[in-house]
């Protein structure tokens, strides 16, 4: 594979300048190859994919790249993943950079550990991305702007009314069996409910109604069938 310059450019950057707790950064190609750097400083990963869309039209960019700070495990092929790798007692930390654009999407983790000193790092096993011929190209990625279709763009701004709703809108809690309930929310004759199982995980989630007859018979329905399951409390 040949080396990008602009994907050499921000590891030698990160190598350089990074340090734990920095909000992901976008680097962004224009064609007149001006670079464009923007601090994505948000917190769910809609938020960021909509921020790159964001980019990638404002500067017609043909490559991009992303940095994020993240956790991993070096899990071997066929071990059972009990955990996210934040979770796990044999996590490790990286900067995550990737690299996106129409033919391709290569991602490559810079494995650090902290020392001491300010904005102290030692950077370990290094595995440079153009050296492993074929592999890296076959990488996929969430956030690969070029590869958002007309329905991710809008599940992410779907998402994003749902959170407002959250934060803005009555919320109502309906308890279940074995620690599931249901989350109601309604503001200004719309409403929206998710139900979360016992890990306090959502497994179902309404899109925002404006129909109060199809919402409540939305609401019946999750009951009848959580019912069969347990039944509410």
């Amino acid at each position: 594979m040949e080396r990008i310059e602009i994907l050499d450019m921000v590891i030698e950057q990160v190598k350089k300048l990074a340090k734990p707790g920095d909000h992901p950064m976008a680097y962004a190609k224009a064609p007149d190859n001006k670079l464009i750097v923007s601090l994505i400083a948000l917190d769910k990963k809609y938020q960021t994919c909509l921020a790159l869309e964001a980019l990638r039209i404002a500067s017609k960019s043909e490559e991009m790249v992303l940095v994020q700070e993240a956790w991993f495990t070096s899990n071997k092929k066929g071990d059972k993943i009990d955990c996210p790798p934040s979770e796990s007692p044999n996590k490790k930390e990286c900067f995550v950079v990737n690299y996106f654009s129409k033919e391709k999407c290569i991602v490559q983790m810079l494995e650090f550990e902290r020392i001491k000193g300010p904005r102290k790092l030692k950077w370990i096993n290094e595995v440079d991305y153009w050296a492993k011929e074929g592999e890296m190209e076959k990488c996929e990625s969430r956030f690969n702007p070029f590869r958002f279709t007309e329905e991710d763009i809008k599940h992410f701004f779907e998402m994003s009314e749902q959170d407002k709703f959250r934060e803005t809108g009555k919320k109502e809690v309906v308890k279940m069996l074995y620690n599931f309930h249901i989350d109601i929310y309604r503001k200004d004759n719309k409403a929206f409910l998710e139900v979360f199982n016992k890990q306090g995980e959502v497994f179902f989630a309404t899109k925002i109604s404006e129909d109060d007859n199809k919402f409540e018979k939305s609401i019946k329905d999750m009951k009848t069938a959580l019912e069969m399951v347990g039944g509410l409390k």
